[in-house]
């Protein structure tokens, strides 16, 4: 039950953070800039962070350009084969710390640490950037 609680409580403060990394233009062309694990799930953010400003204004965003590139400070297959990893262990960990035994599931938790924390020392590789206006 506690387990529940904070991930709906990390999930609370995430969504209170709609449109943190919009940087707002005199000219009208705004910009979001923001690091992300993936260019997929990057572009979804900024995609997001974009509609949410504009929807404040009563308006539709139009996305002018587009840009993800890798920044990470390994190779990028040896940072997608590490995200791979760390989310693999996450996972397994945290199903083997809730459905396993007394013992099996002191080592899941200490198994899906281990992934959470790889997670975070490998960071976020991906920038994007991306240029919008609202119409």
């Amino acid at each position: 039950m506690k387990h529940l609680i904070l991930i709906l409580l990390a999930l609370g403060i995430a969504a209170c953070s709609h449109h943190r990394d919009v940087r707002p233009s005199a000219d009208g062309t705004h910009r979001v800039e923001i690091m992300a694990d993936s260019k997929s799930s990057g572009a979804r953010e900024a995609i997001d962070q974009a509609n949410y400003f504009c929807e404040k204004r009563n308006k539709a965003a139009a996305i002018v350009t587009e840009e993800a590139n890798y920044e990470g400070d390994m190779d990028e297959s040896d940072y997608k084969a590490a995200k791979k990893a760390s989310k693999a262990a996450t996972i397994l960990g945290g199903s083997t710390h809730v459905f396993g035994g007394e013992k099996e599931s002191k080592i899941g938790g200490a198994v899906g640490l281990g992934g959470v924390v790889a997670d975070d020392i490998i960071g976020k590789g991906y920038k994007i950037k991306m240029m919008f206006k609202c119409i």
